[in-house]
């Protein structure tokens, strides 16, 4: 589901002048507001960034950017608008948004730009820059959903994503945080981030002291942060020949995406004890040399502690990469992960992050 959306406006450079004098500064004068501000200067590459925020409308889900990228050959002028639409209504941490919510939000851009700021708006004048797909589920307490994570974080996470950690006192060594998962390909243009909604908003202090956390217990939060460069990529697969917003919007497309890259890192598996997996895998009508490699990985998985763990064990056992590979897929067509939850915590079964989203 669409929870974060940038989108973006080539202006000519008088264009842009007239946005931020008239229109951001203007709007400030007037109402006697401090909304409108310098951006600090940043580089960006081998481009140089400098531009103004404009936050009179952030209680409503709408952080709007004019912003001027110059390079070594050309400079360019452009209207950015950051939209959260689950907080068209007012700042809100938890909900996530569908479609619907989108284009409500866009009308609500286009009356506060006509009626504000005497500005013309239209979203598909605009080009999407940045999608963050986002989904919550709600486990029956904190402790299910972190072992979730554990058991995730036991899969076998592509080398190819830098993942998040920090230096910690107490071990002195740099460590992945319990509750949350956070990675990123090479090039930025993906981040995935699992994470416990109750432990970030305490960890990240976004809320004050007498916040209710009672709506987040429990609740884990999946998502996948697409750049601009991602969502060109994702161009043929939608038919179309340019980045407006509207089929990027689409409940399906996120869905998609967020399948996508859950399968990509966690496998489509179910979890399940070791005992009841080692079963289906006994009882399945692969052949007995496919069943003894996938009961091999299984067991590995188990005792390395981590899937990864197993087939670099599996590597060194002197397995080629097209049989462990082709043992993965069979884990997937049975759909049974091969981490395996711990018999102490009591519970024998929990779907997949694949099949926790809506079919």
């Amino acid at each position: 589901m669409p929870h974060t959306l940038e989108l973006s406006q080539t202006l000519s450079c008088w264009e842009l002048y007239e946005l931020v004098e008239k229109s951001f500064y203007g709007y400030a004068k007037k109402h006697g507001l401090n909304c409108s501000y310098p951006l600090e200067r940043r580089d960006n590459g081998n481009m140089n960034v400098i531009g103004t925020q404009f936050t009179a409308f952030s209680d409503k889900g709408i952080t709007m950017y004019s912003v001027i990228y110059s390079g070594t050959r050309f400079t360019t002028y452009t209207w950015e608008i950051k939209i959260n639409p689950q907080s068209r209504n007012g700042i809100d941490r938890i909900s996530v948004a569908d479609e619907v919510d989108v284009m409500e939000s866009f009308d609500l851009l286009d009356s506060l730009l006509r009626c504000e700021l005497n500005i013309p708006f239209s979203y598909k004048d605009f080009h999407i820059n940045r999608l963050d797909c986002a989904y919550n589920h709600a486990f029956h307490n904190f402790d299910m959903a972190k072992l979730y994570i554990s058991l995730q974080k036991k899969g076998d996470i592509p080398d190819e994503l830098k993942c998040f950690d920090r230096y910690s006192d107490k071990a002195h060594k740099r460590i992945v945080p319990k509750d949350s998962i956070y990675c990123w390909n090479e090039s930025r243009t993906v981040t995935i981030n699992i994470y416990i909604k109750e432990s970030q908003l305490q960890i990240d202090r976004y809320v004050g002291e007498n916040y209710d956390f009672a709506p987040t217990k429990g609740l884990l939060r999946m998502e996948v942060q697409c750049s601009r460069q991602k969502l060109v990529g994702c161009q043929n697969m939608l038919r179309v020949n340019n980045l407006n917003p509207e089929p990027f919007i689409k409940d399906s497309f996120n869905f998609y995406i967020l399948r996508y890259y859950l399968a990509w890192l966690f496998r489509t598996g179910d979890y399940y004890t070791f005992a009841l997996a080692r079963q289906a895998i006994s009882n399945s009508q692969y052949h007995k040399a496919s069943k003894d490699l996938m009961l091999l990985m299984l067991e590995l998985t188990s005792t390395r502690g981590s899937l990864k763990g197993a087939i670099r064990e599996m590597t060194a056992m002197g397995y080629s990469d097209y049989d462990i590979r082709a043992t993965l897929r069979r884990f997937d067509s049975l759909n049974v992960n091969p981490v395996t939850i711990p018999v102490k915590y009591g519970i024998d079964y929990l779907p997949s992050p694949v099949n926790l989203l809506p079919k």
